[in-house]
């Protein structure tokens, strides 16, 4: 399952992308309570029908604010240059089984690389039946490298 940060989803309604439709089709995506917020303070077309349906959509696990301070300190997230929202994102993507982050912001991607949970769109090819990413041209016994180290 694959958690779209808001930067996908603005990107996608601006110009349709080919990857978030096969991740939709598939039955894929996550949502998350607070890229829906942010996409409702922004200007949606058919703004009505779009938060309904993101509301639809399988969540992600839910981190609690008092569990947040020390996720980041585990995780040495500080100074990376990613908010609060980021940190929740990349917590509950871990907290939810075979699940990855897929992000257009620079320093969320980097941070979701060096926790082994970034989702990685200009390699993949499908989701497997167990609901990870499967990425075209590259080894199987390669995934979790790529997931874990992130392509350079």
């Amino acid at each position: 399952m694959i958690l779209l940060d808001t930067s996908v989803w603005i990107d996608h309604y601006r110009s349709s992308n080919a990857t978030v439709v096969q991740l939709l089709n598939d039955g894929c995506v996550l949502s998350h309570p607070f890229v829906c917020g942010a996409l409702a303070c922004g200007n949606l077309r058919n703004r009505e029908t779009t938060l309904r349906l993101h509301q639809l959509l399988p969540q992600a696990a839910r981190v609690y604010d008092g569990e947040i301070l020390a996720f980041i300190e585990a995780n040495d997230l500080s100074a990376k240059g990613i908010g609060l929202v980021d940190v929740h994102l990349l917590a509950s993507t871990l907290l939810t089984s075979d699940a990855q982050i897929w992000s257009l912001d620079r320093r969320l991607t980097d941070a979701a690389r060096a926790l082994g949970i970034a989702f990685e769109p200009d390699l993949y090819s499908r989701i497997d039946s167990d609901g990870r990413a499967v990425y075209e041209g590259v080894p199987e016994n390669a995934t979790d490298v790529i997931e874990k180290e992130g392509m350079q």
